[in-house]
């Protein structure tokens, strides 16, 4: 699986919350690394991703889901 598209599944099925605290514990102890998904992450590329999903892809998530909800309820003819 790419990088993106392992990146967007963490954010989709919630488990990036756990990455960012392994990650902010490895950087907390200035290690090089750690274990995820029986892989390990070096320390570097984990906070390339945070920054990324934090500062990026969260937005962009979390307005597509606006959208999804909002099309649901026009589709329904009602009102949120």
């Amino acid at each position: 699986m790419g990088y993106m598209k392992w990146i967007y599944a963490m954010v989709e099925d919630g488990s990036y919350a756990s990455f960012k605290k392994l990650y902010e514990s490895a950087e907390k102890s200035n290690t090089k690394g750690f274990v995820w998904a029986s892989e390990t992450i070096d320390t570097q590329f984990a906070k390339r991703v945070c920054e990324f999903v934090d500062n990026y892809l969260m937005e962009i998530y979390e307005d597509h889901l606006e959208s999804i909800i909002d099309n649901y309820y026009e589709d329904q003819h009602c009102e949120r």
